[in-house]
C-alpha cells in the first residue's frame, strides 16, 4: 500500500511539473541601443534594487541591415 502511494505521488508531481514550463525558458536576449525611456513609477526602498517600472525603446538592426525599433516594458 505504501509503494502505491509513493508511485501515485510521483505520477502527480511529474504531471504537475510537466504542465508548467521551467523558469528561464521565457527569457530572451535582446541587443540594441536605448533611444528613449519612460519612467512610469518608482519607489525608493533602501537596500532593494529594481523598484522602478516603465518602458525602454531599443533600436536594433535585423539581418537585412535595416534599423528596427522595439518597445520593452519593464516591471518591478
Amino acid at each position: 500500500m505504501f509503494k502505491l502511494k509513493v508511485i501515485a505521488c510521483h505520477i502527480v508531481w511529474g504531471t504537475v511539473l510537466a504542465m508548467f514550463p521551467l523558469l528561464g525558458l521565457g527569457q530572451e536576449k535582446i541587443e540594441g541601443t536605448v533611444i528613449s525611456t519612460n519612467l512610469t513609477s518608482c519607489s525608493v526602498v533602501p537596500g532593494k534594487v529594481g523598484t522602478c517600472e516603465g518602458t525602454l525603446v531599443l533600436e536594433s538592426s535585423k539581418a537585412d541591415g535595416k534599423p528596427r525599433q522595439m518597445t520593452v516594458k519593464i516591471t518591478r
